[in-house]
């Protein structure tokens, strides 16, 4: 379990708290955690899909804001073009994964799409490399899309988690069961509703993470979101 501040948004199998002054509710006895949650308000990390998938139109805006804002770390630059290559090696092996991961789940190949996805775990620096919070990303978009290799992706990913870090692996592990932090929540709004500024905003998450994150939605809205249709249901 986790207790976060507000600012951080709500995450799967945590607390949310307001302030420090909050933190005062949690007591520790011995090595068990008390928490009163009486006055709690309750929140679902479970993601649902669209009733209707956006419009093509909408997703486009936010991509191009989004690769006009691209920052220099992480897997950003990717926002621009994956096929540019910079030098940098965690995108070097990041580019043709992402173009496989791609192209895996347009044909629903789903060993394909597994095996892919393993390769990006880990891929990266930091607490949640770029890697894993792509992962987080594309498997949140083919969720609210209904496509059936949402799960298995973020499962195999999960499965996979001694190469990455304790925090990246535990997202992914929520990702496996279709729950999300919060702000993924927005961020998939934000796109669908074609809110560039919210976006944008939200790619300022963290060092990379944010961007990372949209990155990822984006290219799982590339394979999985049809206008007018889901694509499996």
């Amino acid at each position: 379990m986790t207790c976060s501040l507000a600012e951080l948004g709500a995450l799967p199998n945590g607390i949310t708290v307001a302030g420090p002054d909050d933190l005062r509710m949690v007591a520790t006895t011995g090595d068990d955690v008390l928490v009163d949650v009486s006055s709690a308000i309750l929140w679902s990390p479970v993601l649902l899909p669209f009733a209707d998938l956006p419009s093509t139109t909408a997703v486009a805006r936010v991509a191009l804001a989004a690769a006009t804002r691209a920052s220099a770390g992480g897997f950003g630059p990717l926002l621009r073009s994956l096929d540019q290559e910079d030098g940098d090696l965690f995108r070097t092996a990041a580019r043709p994964a992402l173009r496989a991961l791609l192209a895996a789940v347009q044909r629903e190949d789903r060993r394909a799409s597994e095996a892919v996805a393993t390769s990006l775990v880990g891929l990266g620096a930091g607490l949640t490399p770029s890697g894993d919070d792509v992962l987080v990303g594309f498997t949140a978009a083919l969720t609210v899309a209904r496509d059936t290799l949402a799960r298995p992706i973020a499962r195999a990913a999960a499965d996979a988690g001694a190469r990455t870090t304790l925090i990246a692996r535990t997202y992914l592990d929520h990702a496996a069961r279709g729950e999300y932090a919060e702000r993924v929540h927005d961020l998939i709004a934000a796109v669908a509703a074609g809110d560039d500024a919210q976006v944008v905003r939200g790619m300022s998450w963290g060092a990379t993470s944010g961007a990372d994150l949209v990155l990822g939605i984006l290219l799982g809205a590339r394979a999985a979101w049809v206008t007018g249709e889901v694509r499996a249901a």
